[in-house]
């Protein structure tokens, strides 16, 4: 599998780095979009640019960003924030889940038990689900990224 590139201008990269390393540390330091926005220049960046440079952060650069609807964006510093930024995205991962069943065809059947708050599955809804992904992926001639988490 061919290397994940950076796609967002450096310099806004390095601003929104030095943000979270010193500024952003912990959710009760988060910045809201708009206040990250005005650190790094929104007139040269919009907001939509910013949010890719912080996905790339984290994805690419392995820097543990946290993005909360109530407070904003924070570098993860306990433990308690990864595990509540790791349910955030689980939720959403069944929320697309929902939606891609719809265009696969399968908008009837039920996702593997509804969101409960500790999100958690058997292991044999898990074996389900990742068998009709690989499926839909392999339909679609995905690879299905093969990263880590």
């Amino acid at each position: 599998m061919p290397a994940l590139e950076h796609h967002t201008p450096e310099p806004l990269r390095v601003a929104l780095a030095g943000l979270f390393t010193t500024r952003c540390q912990g959710r009760e330091q988060a910045m809201t979009l708009a206040q990250l926005c005005a650190r790094v220049d929104i007139g040269r960046w919009p907001g939509r640019t910013v949010r890719e440079a912080i996905a790339e952060l984290v994805v690419i650069d392995g820097l543990p960003i946290c993005g909360d609807s109530g407070c904003g964006y924070y570098l993860a510093t306990t433990a308690e924030e990864r595990l509540a930024q790791c349910r955030e995205l689980a939720r959403r991962i069944r929320s697309l889940g929902r939606r891609m069943r719809i265009f696969a065809g399968r908008a009837g059947e039920r996702t593997s038990g509804q969101m409960s708050l500790d999100y958690t599955m058997t292991p044999e809804e898990i074996a389900s689900e990742q068998a009709w992904l690989e499926g839909v992926l392999e339909a679609i001639g995905a690879d299905g990224g093969g990263a880590e988490p």
